[in-house]
């Protein structure tokens, strides 16, 4: 059986693309796309086929523009936004936590397209460590976390460290809540989350964002909210069943997963233990294989995943998946190094795990898993020790969209 072409006309539409480079289109489009009144745009706009291609070169921000500068451009796209969306291909977010040298930070970084550079990006509007961060929606949430003073009831320092020089400081656990907007580059601050504290977990499901346990001064928490995006309000939900600080969530056929972390005696467990948001009950699970705090875990496929983080004696590279379907802890591949307080993100059908701290007082290079291949691979280092921070992964204007993009707008227009 012959190829079929899944976009008939493709090369007629390439010619008549071509022919407008004389107009000098492509450059206008890709740079600055609106507003433009010469007759070859206007060419492009009448033809439904060819400004799907010019969208899927140009990128989200010119299906924005398309959308927000014309009512007929706004209706032709909307149905194509959605595969637009999917089709991106999300970026890397680590987002603060500590250094040795600058204290607690309220930096972000962003692992570029071809996962070979980190760039800078706008900094959180609040400096913070063992905070919480989770993407919704096409947006990025980071929660609580905390900070720290001199000495109780001195005053409040925020880019300070009591490893620094040896001073004697307070850690002040933070109820604020962020948001990112990756396409936009823009943060807002929401409406503060119920509980205060530190050393939390976060994860999304069906649109809603959980946050569960942490620590408030010496007190761990079994504490667990629920923040709705859309109307941008907090609603407490049933307590889980083990109070934790420096676990991990994650989410799975709608579920939401938390594990590990330090109980309130700090003991560190391997304790899991699941949520069910249509039945509003938690469900206790099989043990994970090792009793961990302070790792890295994401949801790749309907897997989740463990990495490394503390057990009470030594930093681990051990890692470790759990199959909801079969309710069976697994261990994989163990990263090349054992790190400590690391943020993971998952992306392209693989978990990366990057910062944290080991044995050795260094920056560690990233890593990523590869489920398919079984393998870890080494990422660049992000340059500053990064200890303590969150991850997440978000689609902004850089994302690349995926070689089959062509193809899914075709199917979605077919």
């Amino acid at each position: 059986m012959g190829f079929v072409d899944p976009w008939p006309g493709r090369y007629e539409l390439s010619m008549k693309l071509a022919s407008l480079e004389q107009d000098e289109i492509g450059p206008q489009v890709r740079c600055c796309p609106f507003p433009l009144t010469t007759p070859a745009m206007d060419c492009v706009f009448q033809d439904p086929q060819l400004l799907m291609m010019l969208v899927s070169a140009a990128g989200l921000p010119a299906a924005r523009a398309c959308r927000a500068t014309r009512r007929a451009l706004g209706k032709e796209l909307q149905t194509s936004m959605p595969v637009l969306y999917a089709s991106a291909m999300p970026s890397i977010y680590v987002i603060g936590g500590a250094c040795r040298n600058l204290g607690v930070l309220n930096v972000m970084k962003r692992l570029d397209a071809g996962g070979t550079e980190w760039q800078p990006v706008p900094s959180m509007p609040s400096s913070r460590r063992l905070c919480a961060a989770t993407a919704c929606n096409g947006y990025l949430y980071v929660f609580g976390g905390e900070a720290v003073s001199v000495i109780p009831g001195t005053g409040f320092i925020p880019n300070s460290l009591n490893t620094i020089d040896g001073m004697l400081r307070d850690y002040i656990q933070l109820d604020c809540a962020e948001r990112f907007g990756p396409l936009h580059g823009t943060w807002e601050v929401l409406p503060p989350m119920p509980t205060a504290r530190a050393g939390c977990a976060a994860t999304t499901a069906d649109g809603l964002i959980y946050v569960c346990g942490g620590r408030l001064c010496e007190t761990v928490l079994a504490a667990v909210e629920r923040f709705d995006p859309g109307i941008e309000r907090w609603e407490m939900l049933p307590r889980q069943p083990t109070a934790r600080s420096g676990c991990a969530a994650a989410t799975a056929k709608g579920c939401v997963y938390i594990m590990g972390g330090k109980c309130s005696n700090g003991r560190v467990q391997g304790v899991a233990e699941r949520f069910h948001p249509t039945f509003g009950r938690w469900e206790k699970l099989p043990p994970m294989l090792s009793p961990r705090s302070a790792f890295a875990a994401g949801t790749v496929g309907d897997l989740i995943y463990a990495a490394g983080g503390f057990n009470g004696s030594i930093a681990l590279s051990s890692v470790e998946c759990f199959d909801p379907s079969t309710g069976f802890w697994a261990e994989r591949a163990p990263m090349s190094t054992p790190r400590v307080g690391g943020a993971a993100a998952v992306t392209g059908g693989c978990l990366y795990v990057f910062g944290g701290k080991s044995a050795e007082d260094m920056a560690l290079a990233g890593e990523c898993y590869d489920p398919n291949r079984q393998l870890w691979v080494k990422m660049p280092p992000m340059g500053d020790r990064q200890v303590y921070c969150a991850g997440a992964a978000a689609v902004c204007a850089c994302s690349p969209f995926s070689r089959d993009l062509n193809i899914e707008l075709y199917k979605e227009r077919g």
